[in-house]
């Protein structure tokens, strides 16, 4: 059994195990200062999921004794060293445990375990507990390495560790103040590492080179840093190129020889690569020290030129220049030119320019000259090159030409031949006769000599030409002769003498002039002549030209009626130009030559044709403005006359359709017979010819009396009519047809509303219009042939206004029971489309089921008081009228209310009436009558009223010795009233007395029955004329027991414990056999019809009927009359149970 017992017990435990388990590490170890995190993550019993928690970590200093370290709940409970630095980095409801411990100290070693509890039953303490260690604070930040490159920007980071997310560690920079940047921090969080960043932004200068910069990291107590040195790298720079020799301008020279060396030195880092190049080739090269030497042995003039020395390194490169120049004396001095040298000479044309080049290789440059006939013609001491240009050689600058050079090294010298070639000059031409002018004269038949010569080398062959016939040469003595035997007038001309060798050519001319008389006389133009004929167009110039053949030249005159046009007196031909001509210029035309051997003369007749002109229109009737104006059925006619040559086609057109046409005598006549107004516009006559065309135009303008009168609008006419809304500004137009124009009037109501003279046309504008603008307008036109109208009609409309809502059939008020009608009345165009009817009572309004003008009530009822109104809809809108309110009035009605009940005090009557108008209430004694607020003996009269209710208090006080009390409460207004009797007994009789009161109470019962039956016979005929109905009650009241039945409810006491019921009566029914000695109690309701018969009214009907308590008196009329209402239907008067 103990076996058993244990073996469960170890189940137990193992299950207990199962769900109470906890994850966190033997050991943490953390540094001195920093911030401590013991991970640890915790689960139990499920069903324990969503309850709240309490999470406590202890701290077991010596294993035996424990102190808390956090309490979830109740942080007061903290050992006071761990107050306000721990705290849980997770959440206790996702199983998260783990602690953070701020500032931590050596004192804060030791074994720490969780527990957590979750109410005094289910909690537990998770074991095994952690052993927290603490060691100095060693950890520093790391400045992540980075290659700082001068004038790049450039992010240092300086990067810090940590598990523990509870206090945060501050990364600071410490920087010389050359070094200027900006710092941002960020925290990054990989699983539980939390990675602090501080990055410093900065752009590195040379001058940062071997600053420091020191990152620290902080804790409240504890600190530790990084420093970097800043190792800045540069491109190179300050690249230098020395030598041993003296260098200047970037350049050295070197003897030929001798041996050069040059150094190029450069700044960077890292170290450059140096390289020195020459003609693009690679002499040497290093990639150390940032310096590198070139030596060249034994310089000779081919290594003189451009040194380059490049310093490279990653971040970028430099490069410089040095020349290096050989010195040595002239040698290979040649002389070159732009011609062809053959055996050092050449052959330049006269005239040409020519160049010659002498050439040297020497440094330093020589000193060149040329030298021509022992005289410097130029030199230099540059280049070491120098051109000679003659411009424009001549023949006498043929010679030999030296150069020489010099330097101070050596000379040397050469020479070069020109030889200058020309082509002939100095040609001249002479003759036997005097020549003038490059020309000699030789009268016809005499004989003619004429002689060339000309300078050229080599000689030039010569020839005469004439008429660019040769005749004759020769290819020496650089002369020629020509002689022209019997010479004619015919060879009259220029003579040309032509030189020419390989050089070129030259010649010139001579003018032979035979003398004759005019002949071949000849008129020609730039027009066709036929039959020494021309025709011109006018406007146009004309050039006639006179020729003549003679010399010396003829005197040439044009003649024109006589009369001398122009004149000349040399060459032999004269024009005559006539700007412009016109035709008063046609005729025939002379030309006249005459010279000392003779005279001549011809003529020519100048025709002059001209487009059509002087258009002009005529009529019989009187033109003015180029309009002429005719009577409607009268003819008109117009003459169309023009000049023109040759004679014009003519023809009138009208609408672009052509009337008539003739095509001889420069004249056309049009006439229209019976002329109507649809002929009234523009005629054109249009008059052509071959040369041009012109026309022009009249004007008919057909008068007539006014016609086709028209009347529009903006708006829609329909049936001669408009309808415009009002408020609207409408337009309507009145146009006519009718010459002259006609007056237009614009006439309303006799009433003339503008007019206009012109235009055929008036407008009519009523701006804002209203519904007395309504009405016929007519438009009236007018002029000296007769007059017309035509009229419109304006149909303003409007919406519903002036709603009112009227009553019909309440003459002197209306009475319950009689016909009302409410009629809605509305002005409006276009008419009322539908009708609304509203009921208002209160504040509540309620549409009513009906479209009707008229609202009827048939027969109206008092449930019928109430305001009323209608609305009168129309498509332009809706207009509401006023309220009207039914005021229905009736007769007095007595209310079960009214009731007498016994007290302490006496006896209460309360009589309570409805009646429209409200009613005056009177208490009817033995010896008096009381109303109001009055007191008479023992009775104590009051008066209250509500809207359509009075009530009327009578109270019986005292001692009360009559034998019988008689009372009634009468209320009436002009439409009737109503009485509420009541009859009183004395208490203190002995029983034989009220045996005696049983007897005389039945007699009087018996007369009372006969008396009813009576007045119901009565009251029938009554009603036929009124209907209204009033009740009257009798009530007995005693000293006795007293109870108040209502038919169909539970007995409610009223005054005394004892109670006594009394049976149910109707008015119809006798009433059961009463014990007088209980006490009856009764009220009596009767139809007095007018108060003079409730003057008359003796003997009561003893009814009995139910006495309810006494309620409280409602306040609204309308309330009080629908409870009336509903009494009225539900239990009629006389009706209850005592």
């Amino acid at each position: 059994m103990i076996r058993k017992s244990y073996f469960l017990l170890l189940l137990l435990q193992a299950g207990l195990a199962q769900e109470w388990q906890i994850h966190t590490p033997p050991e943490v170890t953390v540094q001195e200062g920093s911030c401590a995190r013991i991970p640890c993550r915790y689960s139990y019993p499920s069903h324990l999921a969503n309850q709240p928690r309490t999470g406590i970590w202890f701290s077991n200093k010596d294993w035996k004794t424990s102190s808390t370290a956090f309490h979830s709940k109740d942080h007061s409970r903290e050992l006071g060293r761990f107050y306000l630095r721990t705290q849980l980095s997770g959440n206790l409801k996702y199983g998260d445990c783990s602690l953070i411990i701020n500032r931590i100290t050596q004192e804060d070693a030791g074994p720490y375990y969780f527990r957590v509890e979750f109410d005094n039953v289910n909690s537990y303490s998770y074991y095994p507990a952690t052993q927290l260690h603490v060691s100095d604070f060693t950890d520093k930040p790391t400045i992540a390495p980075v290659e700082i490159i001068a004038g790049k920007r450039v992010s240092l980071s300086c990067i810090f560790n940590t598990t523990c997310n509870g206090t945060a560690p501050a990364l600071t920079w410490d920087a010389p103040t050359a070094v200027r940047g900006s710092v941002s921090n960020t925290v990054i969080q990989h699983g539980v590492t939390l990675t602090y960043t501080s990055a410093l932004s900065l752009t590195p200068s040379l001058t940062h080179q071997g600053q420091t910069l020191t990152c620290r990291v902080s804790y409240p107590t504890v600190s530790s840093e990084q420093t970097l040195v800043l190792t800045v790298q540069y491109s190179p720079r300050n690249l230098s190129i020395t030598s041993l020799d003296v260098i200047k301008d970037s350049s050295i020279n070197i003897i030929e020889g001798n041996s050069a060396v040059i150094i190029c030195s450069v700044e960077s880092f890292p170290a450059s690569k140096l390289t020195w190049r020459h003609l693009n080739a690679i002499m040497n090269r290093t990639s150390s020290n940032n310096e590198l030497w070139l030596e060249i042995p034994h310089i000779t003039y081919r290594e003189i030129g451009d040194y380059k020395c490049v310093a490279e390194n990653e971040h970028g490169a430099v490069e410089g220049l040095i020349t290096i120049n050989v010195e040595y004396a002239p040698r290979n001095l040649s002389i070159s030119s732009l011609a062809v040298i053959k055996d050092s000479s050449i052959n330049i044309i006269e005239g040409n320019s020519t160049v010659i080049i002498c050439s040297v290789e020497s440094v330093p440059a020589s000193n060149l000259m040329w030298r021509h006939l022992n005289a410097t013609m130029n030199r230099t001491s540059s280049n070491n090159e120098l051109w000679l240009e003659i411009p424009h050689v001549m023949f006498k600058e043929t010679g030999e030409y030296q150069c020489v050079a010099e330097n101070d090294h050596g000379v040397v010298e050469s020479s070069i031949t020109i030889n200058v070639e020309y082509a002939p000059r100095n040609l001249s031409i002479s003759s036997l006769a005097v020549i003038k002018d490059s020309s000699i004269n030789i009268i016809e038949g005499n004989s003619a000599v004429i002689i060339c010569s000309v300078e050229s080398f080599p000689a030039s062959n010569l020839m005469w030409r004439h008429l660019n016939a040769t005749m004759n040469r020769t290819s020496s003595n650089n002369e020629l002769w020509l002689e022209i035997p019997h010479i004619m007038f015919k060879e009259t001309g220029e003579y040309q003498c032509v030189a020419e060798n390989e050089h070129g050519a030259l010649e010139s001319s001579i003018t032979i002039n035979v003398e004759y008389s005019p002949r071949n006389l000849l008129i020609s133009s730039l027009a066709v002549i036929k039959d020494s004929l021309i025709n011109i167009f006018e406007g146009d110039s004309a050039e006639i030209i006179c020729t003549v053949e003679s010399f010396p030249a003829s005197d040439l005159t044009w003649k024109h009626l006589n009369a001398t046009m122009n004149r000349t007196s040399s060459n032999n031909e004269l024009w005559l130009e006539i700007p412009h001509v016109t035709f008063r210029e046609t005729g025939e035309y002379q030309c006249v030559a005459v010279n000392e051997y003779g005279a001549l003369e011809s003529s020519i007749t100048i025709t002059v044709e001209y487009a059509p002109r002087n258009l002009s229109i005529t009529s019989l009737a009187v033109i003015q403005d180029s309009s002429i104006n005719i009577i409607e059925g009268n003819s008109a006619v117009i003459t169309c006359s023009v000049a023109s040559f040759p004679a014009s086609n003519l023809m009138w057109r009208y609408l672009n359709a052509t009337m008539n046409r003739t095509s001889s005598n420069n004249e056309l006549w049009l006439e229209i017979p019976h002329i109507t107004s649809g002929e009234t516009g523009e005629y054109q006559c249009v008059a052509e010819n071959e040369h041009g065309a012109v026309e022009g135009s009249i004007t008919i303008t057909v008068e007539y009396p006014p016609r086709n009168l028209t009347i529009t609008s903006f708006a829609v006419i329909e049936d001669s009519s408009i309808n415009i809304i009002e408020g609207n500004s409408p337009v309507i137009m009145c146009s006519v047809e009718s010459f002259p124009a006609s007056k237009l009037t614009w006439r309303h109501l006799n009433v003339t509303m503008n007019r206009t003279s012109s235009n055929n046309e008036v407008w009519l504008e009523i701006p804002h219009i209203t519904s007395k603008e309504t009405g016929d307008y007519r438009c009236v036109a007018e002029n000296e042939h007769g007059s017309m109208e035509s009229s419109i009609i304006i149909t303003v409309q409007y919406p519903p206004r002036e709603t009112k809502a009227s009553i019909s059939g309440a003459s002197g008020g209306i009475r319950e029971g009689h016909n009302v009608t409410l009629t809605c009345s509305s002005e409006s165009v276009p008419p009322i489309s539908h009708y609304t009817w509203f009921r208002i009572e209160g504040n509540t309004s309620t549409r009513l089921n009906t479209s009707s003008r008229i609202l009827s009530f048939t027969p109206v009822t008092r449930g019928d008081d109430a305001g009323f109104y209608c609305t009168a809809t129309n498509p332009l809108g809706n207009s509401s009228s006023n309220t009207t309110h039914l005021n229905v009035e009736y007769g007095p009605e007595i209310s079960w209310e009214s009731e007498c009940t016994r007290r302490s005090e006496g006896i209460t009557c309360i009589c309570v009436a409805n009646s429209n108008p409200p009613g005056d209430l009177t208490w009817h004694l033995l010896r008096a009558n009381i109303s109001g607020n009055q007191t008479h003996g023992g009775f104590v009269s009051q008066q209250l009223r509500a809207g359509y209710q009075v009530m009327g208090f009578l109270i019986l006080t005292g001692h009360q010795d009559e034998d019988e009390v008689m009372g009634s409460c009468s209320v009436q207004n002009p439409h009737g009233a109503a009485t509420f009797k009541v009859h009183l007994w004395v208490k203190g009789r002995d029983s034989n007395k009220w045996t005696l009161g049983l007897v005389i109470t039945g007699i009087v019962f018996s007369i009372f029955l006969a008396g009813i039956l009576i007045l119901l016979n009565v009251d029938k005929r009554k009603t036929a004329i009124q209907q209204t109905a009033s009740k009257t009650s009798d009530i007995a009241l005693t000293y006795s027991q007293l109870s108040v039945k209502h038919q169909g409810s539970q007995n409610m006491v009223v005054t005394d414990p004892q109670n006594t019921t009394r049976d149910i009566t109707r008015e119809e029914d006798t009433p059961a056999p009463q014990d007088v000695f209980e006490g009856p109690v009764g009220k009596e309701m009767l139809d007095t019809g007018t108060p003079e018969e409730l003057k008359t009214s003796s003997t009561p009907t003893l009814i009995s009927q139910s006495c309810p308590a006494v309620t409280a008196l409602n306040t609204g009329a309308r309330t009080q009359n629908t409870q009336r209402s509903d009494s009225s239907q539900s239990e009629k008067p006389g009706e209850g149970s005592v």
